[in-house]
């Protein structure tokens, strides 16, 4: 018998199966020794032959070794049934369909394993084609800051040079934007197909390593900061930024949802996104630290810029930005609203060009006063109008003094709205920060099962502890974000002083 790619213990396992059918045979009927030895050493000969020839040209070797035990094992089945026939023949027929149909089964199967044998061959083969495409996109990143640092050089030599030298550094500048145009074209494009194939199979979000990578890269951040310039974002290009990473992480978190993942904070997010989008390292550091320049430069003037400062740092949660669209919304159709009833006879396609000329340029003082008085209780509404009107006359043009007239660009009156917002809310849950700060010590933003219950009995709830983890965690993730927790804690009402609030207004009123 030629050496069998079949195991030992396979072959003794079939063997020891096939002599105890034997020894039946032989209580019964002796003379079907011999010819039942013949036919075991006659199989096993056929199959060893035809697996060893394969050996050299089969693509998946270990898929024929399960086929030959497979025969080997339906051999003795055979026999088994034909030992059952002498005695029951409905009982052999029987047993000779259940056989039949594992066989059947069993070939589905192996047909499945094939596809999956060649999806898994396929993912290793992408994954290093991406390793090649990450160590040349590194390389040409190199050669974009060597040509930087020439072209530096040449700068500072060509100061009062002819034009033809002039002309070769904007050829300089050029070939620079190509490299590194190359490089996140090439980056990005093989990030991207690995990471939709490896998150095609549920592991969606790993807040560990996620946590992990965004303490490596702030300290990178940090250090990098200190000696290198870093590009300059327009509010235009943040607030763009801003705006796709929002829309971004709705899709990941109603993903989450659906697959019972952990959600992220939105900071986490924000450095899960980046990788995703550029690949490189080093251009996901370089835009970090342009971000988070953009954020401190912009935060002071701008509301949307505020808010999202306050996300990443855990200060307000992510949902309240729903609030800023519903500002922008209800100013616009309380502005339409005055404006008809204040020309009841003008058509709807004239409003509408009445609208957009106000939305693009100036509001007049009773066209504000009367959005906020309608927006806002009679505190918040005159704290309000005292502050546009002082806005608006410092920005008054003169003609417009002499005039007596009172107009506030519509973009400013919109802007100090939010800002009203968000400043209020941010004092609002000032109180509560404190209290989740001394649970999240080292201000991740996020809290463990056992820390969202201490956290429960530093605000005197503990006893709404089972419910409340049902409500903020309802797939167990065993990961609570600060966005969750506020969320959670503001709808979650109890009575104080006569009346139903949140625990969250609760701890404000009993500070201030």
């Amino acid at each position: 018998m030629e050496e069998s790619l079949l195991s030992m213990s396979d072959l003794e396992a079939i063997s020891n199966n096939y002599e105890q059918i034997k020894a039946l045979f032989k209580k019964k009927h002796p003379e079907a020794e011999t010819v039942l030895a013949q036919a075991f050493e006659k199989t096993v000969s056929q199959i060893t032959s035809e697996l060893n020839a394969k050996k050299n040209t089969s693509e998946n070797i270990r898929a024929e070794v399960s086929q030959a035990k497979s025969k080997l094992w339906a051999m003795c089945g055979e026999k088994i049934c034909a030992y059952i026939k002498t005695i029951d023949v409905g009982a052999s027929k029987i047993l000779l369909e259940i056989l039949n149909q594992q066989q059947k089964i069993l070939k589905e199967n192996s047909g499945s394993n094939e596809a999956m044998q060649a999806l898994e061959e396929e993912l290793i083969n992408t994954r290093r084609e991406m390793d090649q495409i990450l160590i040349a996109a590194e390389t040409l990143e190199n050669t974009a800051r060597s040509l930087r640092e020439e072209n530096a050089k040449l700068k500072d030599r060509v100061s009062g040079t002819p034009e033809d030298l002039e002309a070769q550094m904007q050829q300089l500048q050029e070939e620079n934007e190509k490299y590194l145009q190359k490089i996140i074209s090439l980056s990005k494009e093989k990030a991207d197909s690995c990471l939709s194939k490896e998150t095609s199979g549920g592991n969606y979000a790993a807040p560990k390593a996620t946590r992990e990578k965004i303490r490596e890269n702030k300290k990178s951040i940090s250090r990098n900061n200190s000696g290198l310039s870093i590009k300059d974002l327009t509010l235009k290009q943040l607030k763009e930024f801003i705006e796709e990473i929002y829309t971004s992480k709705e899709k990941f978190d109603q993903k989450c949802i659906e697959t019972h993942q952990a959600k992220e904070t939105m900071e986490e997010y924000m450095y899960s996104y980046l990788n995703q989008k550029y690949g490189l390292k080093s251009l996901i550091q370089d835009w970090i630290s342009a971000i988070v320049k953009a954020v401190e430069k912009y935060e002071p003037e701008d509301p949307d810029v505020l808010l999202f400062a306050k996300i990443i740092r855990h200060q307000i949660e992510e949902n309240y930005r729903k609030v800023f669209q519903e500002v922008r919304k209800t100013s616009l159709q309380l502005l339409k609203i005055h404006l008809k009833n204040k020309f009841p006879y003008m058509q709807e396609k004239a409003v509408k060009e009445l609208l957009n000329t106000k939305t693009e340029g100036e509001l007049e003082e009773e066209e504000w006063k009367s959005i906020v008085t309608y927006m806002y209780n009679q505190a918040d509404s005159e704290y309000l109008q005292s502050l546009l009107t002082e806005n608006a006359e410092r920005n008054s043009t003169r003609a417009l003094k002499i005039q007596g007239k009172t107009t506030l660009k519509y973009t400013n009156f919109v802007n100090l709205l939010l800002e009203f917002q968000v400043t209020g809310h941010d004092q609002l849950l000032e109180p509560f920060r404190e209290k989740f700060l001394m649970i999240d010590t080292d201000n991740q933003g996020i809290l463990i099962t056992k820390q969202f219950s201490e956290l429960l009995a530093v605000l005197d709830i503990l006893e709404e502890n089972e419910r409340l983890i049902k409500f903020v965690d309802p797939f167990d993730t065993g990961k609570i974000t600060f966005s969750d927790c506020v969320s959670t804690l503001l709808s979650h009402q109890m009575e104080y002083k006569g009346n139903f609030v949140s625990i969250i207004y609760k701890l404000y009123s009993e500070k201030h």
